[in-house]
Order: C-alpha cells, then sequence, then structure tokens
C-alpha cells in the first residue's frame, strides 16, 4: 500500500507500505502502515458505518528513535506530506503494486490557523533536517 497527496509526486517513504489491521473502535478500522525498515509507520482509520477515510498527519505518523538517513528522509517527507496537505490537498491510498486508488480522503480545508505561518515553519523544519542530514554526510534516502 502506498499514501500520497493527490496530484503530487509519491514521497518515497510513504511508498510500499505494509499494511496491518490493529484495532477496531467505535466502527472504525486502524490500519497501521509501516515501513520495511521501520523507519516510518502510518495509521489510518476506515470509519466504516460513515464511508471515511482518516488521518491525522501530525498525531497519525511515527518515526523510529535513531537520526539515520532513512530516518532523517522519513520525518522530511510526513513534513512534505503535512505541507501539502494543509494546502488542500486529499491523502490517496494506493495499492503499491498497480498504482490503483484504494479510497482518499477530501481535501483539507483548514479552520482558525495561519496557514502561510505554519506553511513558513514547516519549510524551515525540512530545512533544518536537510542540514542535519548534510552534517551526517547522508543525502535523502527511501526509508523502505
Amino acid at each position: 500500500m502506498s499514501l500520497r497527496v493527490r496530484d503530487k509526486d509519491q514521497l518515497p517513504s510513504f511508498a510500499g507500505l505494509t499494511a496491518t489491521a490493529e484495532a477496531v473502535e467505535e466502527g472504525v478500522l486502524w490500519v497501521v502502515c509501516r515501513t520495511q525498515s521501520g523507519t516510518l509507520e502510518a495509521a489510518i482509520g476506515l470509519d466504516l458505518p460513515n464511508e471515511l477515510l482518516l488521518f491525522d498527519p501530525e498525531k497519525g505518523v511515527g518515526f523510529g528513535p535513531d537520526m539515520a538517513p532513512a530516518s532523517i528522509s522519513a520525518r522530511i517527507d510526513s513534513l512534505q506530506m503535512l505541507k501539502d496537505l494543509l494546502c488542500n490537498g486529499a491523502l490517496e491510498v494506493l495499492a503499491a503494486e498497480t498504482g490503483t486508488r484504494l479510497g482518499r480522503t477530501d481535501p483539507y480545508i483548514g479552520h482558525n490557523i495561519d496557514l502561510a505561518g505554519s506553511v513558513a515553519n514547516i519549510d524551515r523544519l525540512i530545512e533544518q533536517l536537510r542540514a542535519k542530514l548534510g552534517e551526517i554526510g547522508g543525502e535523502a534516502v527511501s526509508s523502505n
């Protein structure tokens, strides 16, 4: 399974994930999608009664504890996905093998946020992580 923002390039850290059903709560089936290397996991909810796909790009994405290049790249990809979603993006869930869309969220509509400020902060964090990657002699690599 792969996760991406509609009409955006596939971020390497969110491609070819292994999905596992983890819990059922109040009609929502929670699926955790993990990279093979374990550097990233993302939780999506399948709200079956309401026919919705649930995803929280801030609280629903986790990382391994290390700061190896693959882990830093996963953090960069996660921030890029957050930024794309904040800018009216819609999350798509795809079959990794075929690219067939399995589902998507509605486009994100922010309420009570400073969009320009949020985007600027995310860009600043991405640049800090890229600098860290350069310091350790790494380059952006796939976390898979």
